[in-house]
């Protein structure tokens, strides 16, 4: 079992260029610029998108559509933020390898 875990862990693709951006600004900066998260999120539009979906969606059933980053930000916050966005490039990591994703559920 060591074994294939550790195979499996060895596999998993890299997270995405946005999501370490993010992790490793909002985790380092003295002084987190909105403008900055924002820049970062927008260079991709897939996490832009992803980030949108989720911020209108019936869980947290806003009244109003939110239209852009800058106010899903300060809706939802910094950190819950950068932490949709590593959860759902995670995600997207055990999708490529459903070993790993069996192994863990098993136990």
């Amino acid at each position: 079992m060591k074994e294939v875990l550790q195979t499996a862990i060895n596999d998993l693709p890299p997270l995405p260029k946005t999501a370490l951006e993010l992790r490793e600004y909002v985790d380092t900066a003295k002084d987190i610029k909105i403008s900055e998260v924002e820049k970062i999120i927008k260079s991709d539009s897939l996490v832009f998108m992803e980030l949108l979906k989720l911020v209108n969606s019936a869980y947290y059933s806003f009244a109003n559509t939110i239209n852009s980053v800058s106010h899903a930000i300060s809706l939802l916050g910094v950190i819950n933020v950068k932490n949709i966005i590593l959860i759902n490039a995670l995600r997207s990591s055990f999708k490529v390898d459903t070993r790993l994703q069996n192994l863990i559920c098993k136990y």
